[in-house]
């Protein structure tokens, strides 16, 4: 029965993506002029249309290399669909490349790399986010339970360990 439940949900929320693209759902007003085609990645994406939402943010990022919104959906798109090695590592190399102080995309290069099983190119990567000036509490504990999901507990000790001797904090 909860499986029956659970299925009819899901084909329901399908049901009502599809009517939503269908209906060519207008973004609010106000909103830049990009938000409708992002939405429709987004709602590809949740449909199972990876390639078509893969074009949609490719066609974005070709109008306005520096669209975030667009660049964000398809580091996710990627990442959801399981595209690491093929698609996800090259593109975040690219904006490592252009932007090496962005921590977001050395940690989603790190998380990548981990969920290929290369754990010691991860944690170098997370070292160096928290080596940025931008590092704070949120981002040792991210980081150690990032490593503790992958089943780096060495790591992931070590990460706390500097994240309490860094605030002076019995909190981690």
């Amino acid at each position: 029965m909860r499986r029956s439940i659970t299925l009819l949900l899901a084909l329901s929320l399908g049901a009502i993506a599809l009517l939503s693209m269908a209906s060519g759902a207008k973004p609010p007003e106000g909103a830049p002029p990009e938000e409708g085609r992002i939405q429709q990645a987004r709602q590809a994406a949740a449909v199972g249309e990876v390639e078509r939402a893969e074009r949609i943010y490719a066609e974005i990022l070709a109008e306005d290399p520096g669209n975030e919104r667009a660049f964000w959906g398809l580091v996710g798109l990627y990442s959801s669909a399981g595209m690491e090695q093929e698609k996800l590592i090259p593109l975040l190399e690219r904006r490592l490349a252009e932007h090496p102080e962005d921590t977001q995309a050395k940690m989603e290069l790190g998380r990548a790399h981990a969920k290929l099983g290369d754990h010691e190119l991860a944690h170098e990567l997370w070292m160096e986010v928290l080596g940025s000036r931008k590092a704070d509490v949120g981002s040792y504990t991210d980081i150690g339970f990032l490593e503790i999901r992958h089943r780096m507990f060495e790591q992931a000790l070590e990460t706390l360990m500097m994240g309490r001797a860094a605030f002076r904090s019995k909190a981690l």
